[in-house]
């Protein structure tokens, strides 16, 4: 239910933080000097358009003309028409963060939950309410990933980037075919893109003793993909062989099946994360793995542990948000599977490489959340994921990009690898 419009100038200090407050009133501030500089009576009669309901009472000021300067009156007049927008809800000037490409799009639409899990016709209807295109029910997320299959591999940077690009494609087929009921279909021969990625990062470093199983950072990975040098190829069914380490390349390279419109990190502020997810997607967060590698998880009802907030070494996938015990939290798809996880990291890192992998390292039992396996839940405001450099990562593959309106990136900032 939407806040009256009074209360509107207070929901938008808690939403987006006193900092975006303040920057939204000094844009606008800013413009009014700048646009309304001719005449006392076109200035009055701008403002009365703009602040919509405000009316000035005092009819001496009408015969006023000030051709070449604003007077005191003039400034307190547009600081007075500013603070009456800004508290009954009016927004001229969009903050650039919220610019979405549709008449009705806010902060305002979104929906108290959200999960590409499972979208109802309820869902299906909330979207289309909000941004005018119909959406196809049923289930766009890809099935929960292993990565240490095989042997311990630090992939974990790669896989969520991949399977958030895969998660993407089916809401891209989703849109296209609403009527239908969706199935998670496309499935990337995780692999092969692990195979090119090495290669192509290998070509281009001088660390030594590198390779794709030793961590690396989700933005890395996206950019790579973007410029055709980490192949994503299509399975025709769900599987694929995991070697658990990358492999030469012996073969003739196939078209990429998945070609990327952009890649960025993403503003760290809740609301826009959300409207990110509700719009175009999962998306790739970094956070550290020790508050998710616990043995009384499943206790927990997959509730991570918020007392770890070490720096983001573990990437995952957020595929939506929900209220778990009363609090406000991220759907989070990890990559470990649903049986076991790494107890700790290997004793040397020299144990893998490309063509063999000999990380023998202890595993506990671990499941994430009993009633949906592999999937942990994230306090939105568990300090972990807060701050800057910001945790959140974005690509828009080009079968999602028609229609979608794109947000630069904050930064080319490429975090610390990611190696859990």
């Amino acid at each position: 239910m939407l806040a009256p419009g009074w209360l509107r100038g207070v929901q938008y200090v808690v939403e987006l933080s006193f900092l975006d407050a303040f920057a939204f009133l000094l844009t606008s501030l800013t413009q009014y000097l700048k646009i309304y500089t001719s005449t006392w009576r076109v200035c009055e009669q701008k403002l009365r358009i703009i602040s919509g309901k405000m009316y000035f009472v005092y009819s001496k000021i009408y015969n006023v003309k000030m051709k070449t300067k604003i007077t005191p009156y003039c400034i307190m007049l547009l600081v007075l028409s500013c603070v009456v927008m800004f508290c009954s809800g009016h927004r001229p000037f969009t903050i650039r963060a919220f610019s979405i490409s549709s008449k009705r799009s806010s902060i305002r639409s979104l929906p108290l939950e959200w999960n590409w899990q499972h979208i109802t016709i309820s869902d299906a209807q909330h979207w289309k309410h909000t941004f005018e295109k119909p959406l196809a029910i049923g289930s766009y997320t890809s099935h929960v990933f292993n990565q240490h299959l095989s042997k311990w591999c630090g992939c974990c940077y790669l896989v969520s980037a991949v399977q958030m690009l895969q998660d993407r494609v089916h809401i891209a087929i989703g849109l296209r075919n609403p009527n239908v009921v969706m199935q998670p279909s496309i499935e990337v021969d995780m692999q092969h893109a692990l195979d090119t990625y090495n290669q192509a990062r290998l070509e281009n470093t001088d660390d030594i003793g590198w390779n794709a199983c030793k961590g690396g950072s989700p933005l890395h990975v996206l950019q790579t993909i973007q410029r055709n040098k980490c192949n994503l190829r299509m399975l025709l069914g769900v599987g694929g062989t995991w070697h658990g380490h990358p492999c030469y390349l012996d073969e003739k390279e196939s078209p990429n099946s998945v070609h990327l419109e952009t890649t960025q990190h993403l503003q760290n502020v809740q609301n826009y994360i959300k409207w990110r997810i509700f719009r175009c997607g999962p998306v790739v967060l970094g956070i550290n793995a020790q508050c998710i590698n616990v043995d009384d998880i499943g206790e927990r009802g997959g509730m991570i542990d918020v007392s770890h907030t070490g720096r983001p070494n573990h990437a995952v996938t957020v595929v939506g948000w929900k209220i778990v015990n009363g609090l406000e939290c991220w759907i989070v798809r990890n990559s470990w599977g649903t049986e076991h996880s790494p107890k700790q990291l290997p004793n040397t890192m020299d144990c893998v490489d490309t063509g063999y992998n000999n990380c023998a390292v202890p595993m506990r039992v671990w499941g994430g959340d009993p009633q949906n396996p592999g999937y942990v839940y994230v306090p939105l405001t568990f300090a972990g994921i807060q701050g800057i450099p910001s945790p959140w990562y974005d690509g828009i593959p080009v079968a999602l990009a028609n229609g979608l309106k794109e947000v630069k990136p904050m930064s080319d900032f490429i975090s610390d690898p990611f190696h859990i």
